[in-house]
């Protein structure tokens, strides 16, 4: 009788130590779970954090280029502006200038193509504003072939005395005109007398031609003294 109470002392001790063991090998998962869980959270938060990163500093970096893109966007529309005031489009000129465009434009005689530079300059006295006939002369300019004409027309943007013929001399330094062309945009140049033309004018001084050196400095003295 004493050994069956022993024995069933044991059997309820050995009972409620499994019991115990059990609740303590349940406790442990539940806590690695927590903890798995909070990383998998901090995990998670992590891209959210550097991609809000990435976006700020990538409005800074918009932010500060700004400036830039709106000095490039102003340098691009000075120079439409400058463009567009030199050279008149075709469709704007008077209709005198338009006509004589074409006839210049049709004709192959050399002379013909001269006289026609000089009626278009006289228009001035009829009241056609210098800078669209300063515009048509240079048209003139650009389409000749001929370096007699050329030197020609140069001299009646010359004749029209007036600052928008500027931009078009000056095309007639260009280092693929012949020299005579050059030595003419000189004097024209030098006749006209915009200080601008200075810088331009300075590396003709030391040309191989000597007409085009003695232009270069009479136009480099004129101007300095004005």
């Amino acid at each position: 009788m004493h050994r069956l109470k022993s024995y069933i002392t044991s059997l309820v001790f050995l009972a409620t130590l499994a019991s115990g063991c059990g609740k303590t090998q349940t406790a442990v998962p539940s806590s690695r779970t927590t903890e798995d869980t909070g990383q998998t959270e901090n995990a998670g938060s992590a891209p959210v954090a550097d991609s809000v990163s990435k976006v700020e500093r990538t409005g800074s970096a918009v932010g500060g280029n700004s400036n830039v893109v709106e000095q490039q966007i102003s340098a691009d529309t000075s120079t439409q502006t400058e463009a567009q005031a030199s050279d008149i489009p075709v469709s704007n000129l008077e209709s005198r200038l338009q006509d004589m465009l074409h006839n210049f434009h049709t004709t192959g005689d050399r002379v013909q193509r001269s006289a026609i530079a000089a009626e278009m300059r006289k228009l001035a006295d009829d009241g056609v504003p210098k800078p669209q006939i300063a515009s048509a002369l240079g048209d003139l300019f650009r389409d000749e072939n001929s370096a007699d004409v050329k030197v020609d027309i140069l001299n009646e943007l010359g004749n029209l005395e007036d600052p928008s013929a500027y931009d078009q001399i000056v095309a007639g330094l260009d280092q693929h005109q012949p020299d005579e062309v050059h030595a003419a945009a000189l004097e024209e140049l030098d006749a006209l007398g915009d200080k601008r033309a200075i810088p331009l004018v300075q590396p003709f001084l030391t040309d191989r031609d000597a007409d085009v050196r003695d232009a270069a400095k009479s136009a480099i003295d004129s101007l300095n003294g004005q």
